[in-house]
């Protein structure tokens, strides 16, 4: 990528008036569902879709 072909910063911080939360050091994988730490990053369960989990949930139910 050349530096010319660098997009333009944003305006305003991403979501600066939405809600926030603080992001925990330790993580969060199994202790708050979804919920991401600076250790771990996003956990798994949020790389899959739902409708993946949903399946998933259903065929262990059988």
């Amino acid at each position: 990528m050349k530096a010319t072909d660098k997009p333009a910063p944003m305006p305003i911080p991403f979501a600066l008036n939405g809600q926030r939360n603080v992001i925990p050091q330790e993580s969060q994988i199994g202790i708050t569902k979804g919920a991401a730490s600076l250790n771990d990053g996003f956990p798994p369960l949020t790389m899959t879709s739902p409708l993946q989990r949903a399946a998933f949930r259903r065929s262990a139910a059988t």
